[in-house]
């Protein structure tokens, strides 16, 4: 049958598994993909079209086995009872379709550098990225023209506040405090992030991950932290820390989610040494997002992945000689291109897709610290951005962006008005004509923070601490703190 092309993922995107294995599967039409939906709608679903189902079956049986009536009226049964049938299974798949599904799917790719994927492209080995970037608005993010350091926290800040790090307070890693080093919290940040400008716009948004989101703001919507998955490395069960612990802040919000999103122990690892460490990692976190958005879905969801971050740093070759970092980077990589297909497959055919990265690799030449790392001008500015979706121009080459654009276009693509005092501004050209409101969007708002969830405390022994321990182990692991 005749379709239109998919606008993010087209008509035949590739189908991979989630951890970069062929798909054996058929591919579907974009708006037969597997839903979004939460179980109560695929329950209501089924429900409706199963009792549709047994009244045809039931008129099948009285008509032809039981009474005794001319073949006319057999014949007339039997056509109602198979409309009936027709009519459940339309009923199924409608319902299925038209349940809840992220309008915006922001993907935070930690460490994916633009020069690599290029390199990957052209060899085919990242076919579900080289699909996407032909109905894509893809461009390099330039962190270095505005002394933004190349340090993870600080960069994913940025992006979600418009604002540089003076501005918005995340300077690293940790700060110093009165009882030492502290890891920094959301409640360090001094202006608001992107999920707090769209919750007060009215509109509904999912985080997962993202750096330094704990404790959760109560936002419309839900927030996994990145404490969730901290909480398990350091042994202590999400579940534990957010409930019986009841004197500290729960790593979601709502604190109901805790319960209802859940990873094994064996998912909760506290080092990535291989591709196939990291595939885990990531695939976790994505596991979590779809989780979460079943339980209470939203109109946007943000997910950070740092499985490549890590590989990279812990497993890079120096002796590649094409630059790629070796197998074990070049696997991730094919690894996330397997997400990304993922994602696509699950994305509605309204959806927009954005794709941000927040440095490049390269190999460290000296004999101390991680493999890889990230401190020249180079690896700085080989950051990503693609925009992809129904709104958005295909094959536009976006060039080199500031990272002061990205949340404006973030906004923009949400359709919510920027906020006052932010100095970026909305990468236009990557958009059709008509399909913003641009002047309706630049009439600056005002947004304030929003409050953090209650009941945080950072006594010796408690399970924050606990959890502080634990994430300041990794950090170490990778070079980033002393």
């Amino acid at each position: 049958m005749e379709h239109a092309c998919h606008p993010v993922s087209g008509c035949e995107p590739p189908c991979r598994e989630p951890l970069g294995r062929p798909c054996a599967r058929p591919h579907r039409q974009a708006w037969l993909r597997a839903p979004w939906a939460g179980p109560t709608a695929q329950c209501q679903a089924k429900g409706v079209a199963t009792g549709f189902l047994c009244w045809g079956c039931g008129w099948w049986l009285l008509g032809v086995q039981v009474l005794e009536v001319g073949p006319v009226r057999k014949l007339l049964i039997v056509v109602v009872a198979l409309f009936a049938a027709l009519f459940a299974a339309s009923v199924w798949l409608l319902r299925r379709d038209s349940s809840p599904s992220p309008k915006l799917i922001i993907l935070g790719i930690d460490g994916l550098d633009s020069r690599m994927v290029s390199r990957l492209m052209a060899q085919g080995e990242i076919p579900a990225l080289r699909e996407l970037y032909g109905r894509a608005a893809v461009g390099t993010i330039r962190n270095s023209d505005l002394g933004l350091p190349p340090v993870s926290p600080a960069i994913w800040t940025t992006f979600a506040t418009g604002a540089l790090p003076n501005t918005h307070g995340i300077h690293g890693f940790v700060f110093k405090a009165d009882r030492g080093w502290e890891l920094f919290r959301s409640t360090n940040r001094k202006v608001p992030a992107f999920w707090e400008i769209v919750s007060q716009a009215g509109k509904s948004v999912g985080v997962v991950n993202w750096w330094f989101s704990y404790p959760p703001e109560e936002i419309r919507g839900f927030l996994v932290t990145d404490r969730y998955f901290e909480a398990e490395v350091a042994g202590l069960s999400a579940i534990t820390y957010g409930r019986a612990t009841g004197n500290e802040a729960p790593p979601t919000y709502p604190l109901e989610l805790v319960g209802q999103v859940r990873i094994s122990r064996r998912q909760a690892l506290p080092k990535v040494l291989s591709a196939a460490d990291a595939a885990q990692l990531d695939g976790t976190m994505l596991m979590l997002a779809y989780q979460a958005h079943q339980v209470v879905p939203v109109e946007t969801l943000l997910i950070y992945l740092n499985g490549l971050d890590r590989v990279s740093h812990m497993a890079w070759d120096a002796q590649d000689q094409e630059g790629l970092g070796g197998n074990e980077v070049r696997q991730h990589i094919r690894n996330v291109d397997g997400f990304i297909a993922d994602v696509l497959r699950r994305a509605h055919v309204k959806s927009h897709l954005v794709i941000l990265s927040d440095h490049g690799f390269e190999a460290n030449q000296k004999n101390e610290g991680p493999r890889g790392i990230h401190e020249s001008k180079e690896a700085a500015d080989s950051a990503l951005i693609l925009l992809a979706g129904p709104a958005i121009k295909a094959g536009v080459d976006l060039g080199a962006v500031s990272p002061l654009d990205v949340l404006p276009t973030l906004l923009a693509l949400a359709d919510v008005p920027l906020p006052e005092g932010i100095p970026g501004s909305i990468l236009r050209q990557a958009f059709l004509p008509g399909a913003r409101n641009f002047e309706a969007l630049e009439k600056r708002r005002r947004y304030a923070r929003l409050p953090a969830v209650e009941g945080e405390i950072r006594a010796k022994g408690s399970a924050t601490d606990a959890v502080d321990q634990a994430t300041k182990e990794r950090l170490r692991a990778l070079g980033y703190i002393e």
